[in-house]
């Protein structure tokens, strides 16, 4: 990076419109996550607030020499080019500057530091607050969040001072008179302010909350955290304002579409520290609805730019949409399964098969599982003692505790221990991690609770507004609204269901169908990688051969051996989708989908009435393709034509889902009527191939009629009809051929470079 690149600070700080010619992973370990993600969304065009990123660097210097003349110089030096960006000056004038100093590692590490917001506020600001907007309320309001902020993070006053400063009706003369009185009287000098709370940030990297989640986590501690210091966007400023947090898929799991939370009237805190009830972010669509939809054009936009689910915390100040943060969004495994899947599937995604193992490989000795309906007794009665919100997926069975010191304890004692709070807090991260999982009355799906529950995989159900949680250095109790637990009964988390349940409450529970089929590509990259190693020992047809574990009867129908082959195709698939591939109905593709359950090469889920092919079906398929494929000649199949339409039809997909470089929101309908004119004229091309194949291969002649209904549906306004994913969209059943093709010819896909 060169001098001139580091726009303010001596170095020490960059701007966020710094043009930085680095990496995505070099800049995140200079800014940390939340400083290169604004860097990243100003260039893009996408509305951030302005500001500035005290660097990693400087943290490691702060901690290793302390606090220097040459950190004041770059503070004061990024504050002033701030304020000729924005045309507000920090303290004074009838347009102040306010400002957020945000902690970022370069790994997420959620609520673990600290974040001190409208900083800059005095009286003076207050009073011309006041005036530009005409909301006195709004100006009290933020006078005293700043107040108490700087006096508990920055000043570190006790609980009772804080207690005694946050009561009702309190105006911001009053809250600071008790402040200074007891000895935490925030200074007025704004730019002292700023200072302070950079160094507040720096030291927070020690503090207490941070060394224990890093210990958790395996974080390295000596990578520091950067501070980043941006103008402040007000959604506290009336009925027009508001602040939430979405994610780009949902973090439980992993179905596309935003799921976050929201509040009107509210600084972003009120959301993401779990004490308030949010609403779903269905209520920011319901009320803003243009802002939801643009919203909605973000986290497309840096979903594909980080090729994986991200989060978003964001602000509306009097209508206008701001963005304030984005990173990889933390999920459930569950969820980790699915968008991996979702995305190495999705031709606008650069995510490919052997990615999504990598993503996923870290969850396979302890695989996430569902529910399953077909083994659960009927007869066992179930007492619900609360319900919320199912924040991450599992189930978990301990004593109730309502305290983390305890939680610990008990854990230490070898028992199993279910953690209850009003909200959780970073200074609860201890007993989160000695619990088997989490239950708390208040917070949504971005609390300080969901985030890190998912983050480890603990079954947590959140927001069950109906109970109380009481707890003091005796015991506790969970009041729900017809039953009562205490400390040390036995009580079940849910996290399915969103429940929490009287007693051990043992369901049936069976491995996600997802896991299997990222099992199966990691089975599929370790065979290539064999292969290649061992010069790709083949069979006659060219197909790879391998030592299977079982092989289907000789006898066995024709259908029940393309009922096999599909099932390796997709990996996991419904009776309509098979039936649809066999050219068959729905009643006789069971019944034969029924004889390769019983021979133990597929596994039926009830839930999610679906197949899987299981490990042992994955063996016995080679003996059943070449089967298939005896004596065909299979040099009369047409694969260069079918692969020189390929290209032409990846590059119409991503037309399909961008437009100018913006997720196609399909509203511009000539240019739609233009891809789906193009899409006419490589189906009429890709017809007669199709037909050619079938005539040599007879079980892939369905794909032909397949294609067709897909075009059809497509012409019949079912936008998912061309890219959806596994909804037999014309994308989905185009690669099902392709893969089709791949292995009935024994191809190494990656060596053709026709992924």
């Amino acid at each position: 990076m060169s001098a001139d690149q580091t726009v303010d600070g001596g170095g020490l700080a960059h701007s966020f419109t710094a043009d930085h010619a680095v990496s995505d992973d070099e800049l995140i370990a200079l800014l940390g996550g939340k400083g290169a993600g604004l860097v990243l969304m100003t260039g893009a065009g996408i509305p951030v607030p302005p500001g500035f990123t005290v660097t990693t660097e400087a943290c490691r210097d702060f901690l290793a020499n302390g606090w220097s003349d040459r950190f004041d110089r770059a503070v004061a030096q990024s504050v002033s080019a701030l304020e000729q960006e924005t045309g507000k000056t920090l303290g004074s004038g009838a347009n102040p500057l306010l400002v957020s100093v945000r902690s970022g590692a370069r790994i997420s590490m959620p609520g673990m530091m600290d974040t001190v917001l409208n900083v800059g506020m005095n009286a003076g600001v207050e009073q011309a607050l006041a005036a530009r907007t005409g909301n006195p309320d709004f100006a009290a309001d933020t006078h005293r969040r700043a107040l108490l902020g700087f006096a508990e993070l920055v000043l570190g006053a006790p609980a009772d001072v804080l207690v005694a400063a946050r009561q009702p009706n309190m105006t911001p003369g009053a809250v600071s008179g008790l402040l200074a009185d007891a000895g935490f009287a925030m200074p007025a000098d704004p730019m002292a302010q700023v200072a302070m709370a950079v160094r507040t940030v720096f030291e927070s990297w020690q503090g207490p909350r941070a060394t224990s989640y890093r210990e958790i986590e395996g974080i390295d501690p000596n990578i520091g955290t950067a501070a980043t210091v941006q103008a402040m966007v007000f959604g506290n400023l009336g009925d027009r304002s508001g602040t939430g947090v979405a994610f780009s898929r949902n973090p439980t799991t992993g179905a596309p579409g935003l799921v976050g939370d929201f509040l009107v009237n509210a600084q972003g805190e009120d959301v993401v520290a779990g004490e308030a009830m949010t609403q779903p972010l269905s209520a920011m669509q319901d009320r803003w609805p243009d802002l939801y939809s643009r919203l909605t054009e973000i986290a497309a936009t840096l979903e594909a730019h980080y090729r994986d689910m991200v989060d978003l915390e964001f602000t509306v100040e009097d209508g206008q949409l701001w963005l304030l943060q984005t990173r990889r969004g933390k999920r459930s495994p569950i969820a980790a399964f699915r968008a991996a899947i979702d995305m190495a599937e999705d031709p606008t995604f650069d995510l490919d098969r052997n990615e999504a193992v990598r993503r996923c490989e870290r969850y396979f000795d302890d695989p996430p599982t569902i529910s399953d309906e077909s083994a659960t007794t009927a007869d066992a009665a179930v007492t619900v003692i609360a319900a919320g919100l199912g924040a991450s997926p599992g189930m978990a069975t301990g004593v109730l505790c309502c305290d983390p010191d305890r939680a610990v304890a008990l854990k230490d004692q070898g028992m199993d221990v279910i953690l209850a709070r009003q909200a959780t807090s970073p200074a609860d991260v201890h007993g989160m991690a000695a619990a088997k999982g989490i239950f708390t009355t208040l917070g949504g799906q971005v609390s300080h609770a969901a985030l890190v529950a998912r983050e480890w995989g603990l079954p947590a159900v959140v927001g069950a507004a109906e109970a109380t949680v009481n707890h003091d250095a005796t015991g506790g109790s969970v009041v729900g609204p017809a039953v009562t637990v205490t400390e040390g009964d036995t009580v079940t988390i849910d996290g399915d269901s969103g429940t929490l349940l009287l007693g051990a409450v043992a369901a049936a529970r069976a491995v996600a169908p997802e896991v299997e089929v990222v099992k199966r590509w990691a089975e599929e990259q370790h065979a290539d990688s064999a292969a290649s190693a061992t010069g790709g020992a083949t069979a006659a047809g060219g197909l790879e051969t391998q030592a299977p574990a079982s092989t289907m009867a000789a006898d066995a129908p024709p259908l029940a051996k393309r009922v096999l082959h599909a099932l390796r195709i997709k990996g996991m698939l419904t009776a309509p989708a098979a039936a649809a591939i066999c050219a068959t109905d729905e009643a006789t593709v069971e019944a034969e989908l029924g004889q390769v359950v019983d021979q133990g090469f597929a596994n039926y889920m009830e839930p999610r009435q679906m197949w899987l092919i299981t490990p042992e079906g994955r063996a016995a398929h080679p003996d059943v393709l070449a089967e298939m494929i005896d004596g065909l000649d299979l040099d009369g199949l047409p694969y260069q034509r079918f692969l020189e339409l390929n290209d032409d039809f990846k590059l119409l997909c991503t037309d399909w889902q961008l437009r100018n470089g913006e997720p196609n929101d399909h509203t511009d309908e000539a240019y739609d009527a233009g891809i789906l004119e193009r899409l006419g004229v490589l189906d009429d091309e890709a017809q007669p191939i199709v037909a050619a194949i079938g005539s040599v291969t007879t079980w892939m002649a369905p794909y032909g009629q397949r294609l067709a209904a897909a075009r059809q549906r497509l012409s019949g306004g079912d936008q998912k009809a061309l890219t959806g994913v596994m909804c037999d969209s014309y994308h989905d059943v185009w690669m099902e051929l392709h893969e089709d093709l791949i292995l009935t010819q024994g191809i190494d896909r990656a060596a053709e470079g026709s992924t």
